[in-house]
């Protein structure tokens, strides 16, 4: 499958207060994040694969506790 990487859209509905929280937590920014939109014919931020919705696809360098929610992660700040 072929993707487009797209500048991350804000947060959503009162996204501008809780991006600046969730950054201050998870030692980030997510300003810098990008949106992964798969080519299906649709321009939106969701997909279905094996009729699984998948939605809110995300590349952005691995936060301090090591974790993913189902982004593509980078291994370092400088490696993104």
């Amino acid at each position: 499958c072929r993707y487009y990487i797209l500048d991350r859209e804000s947060g959503g509905m009162l996204g501008w207060i809780r991006d600046p929280v969730k950054d201050f937590i998870a030692q980030t920014d997510r300003s810098d994040w990008f949106s992964l939109y798969r080519d299906d014919g649709n321009i939106d931020d969701k997909t279905i694969i094996d009729n699984v919705v998948r939605q809110n696809f995300r590349l952005h360098p691995i936060g301090v506790a090591g974790l993913s929610e189902g982004c593509v992660t980078m291994p370092s700040r400088i490696a993104f």
